[in-house]
């Protein structure tokens, strides 16, 4: 039972981190295409000497929030127990309508969060019910 909870936790946690991966892809991107159209309206170079259409202008500003964003993530993943601060954080900012995920983590399913917390608060009470973590804790502070 135990080792079908880890082998279960362990695909959750690298379905995730694919997930993750996939997003710092597409945020690279778009923070690339960002970059040009900041650099072409900077200097006034567009093809076909035009200049940045007003949705290109707005889309370089949101990207430029999403560079923000992603530099608060990474912050608070160099943290200890950013596993369990992060999907508090996001659930506080939802709370009082302040999004913390760059625009990539947030167009794919929007209860991945949800999800995440569940699994997290999942593995709390386990470990909290499981008898043989708590023998093992009770081990290590004999050992102490």
């Amino acid at each position: 039972m135990v080792v079908k909870r880890y082998l279960d936790a362990q695909a959750r946690y690298l379905a995730t981190a694919s997930r993750l991966l996939g997003n710092l892809r597409q945020e690279k991107r778009e923070t690339q295409e960002m970059m040009q159209t900041f650099f072409q309206l900077l200097t006034q170079k567009l093809p076909q000497g035009r200049r940045p259409d007003e949705a290109e202008i707005k889309a370089a500003l949101e990207q430029l929030k999403d560079v923000h964003k992603m530099a608060g993530l990474f912050l608070i993943a160099l943290t200890p127990g950013s596993v369990i601060t992060f999907p508090a954080l996001c659930a506080l900012g939802r709370r009082y309508g302040i999004e913390l995920l760059p625009s990539a983590f947030q167009k794919g399913d929007e209860t991945e969060v949800e999800i995440l917390e569940q699994v997290i608060l999942n593995e709390i009470r386990h470990k909290r019910d499981d008898p043989l973590s708590q023998s093992n804790d009770q081990d290590t502070k004999l050992k102490q």
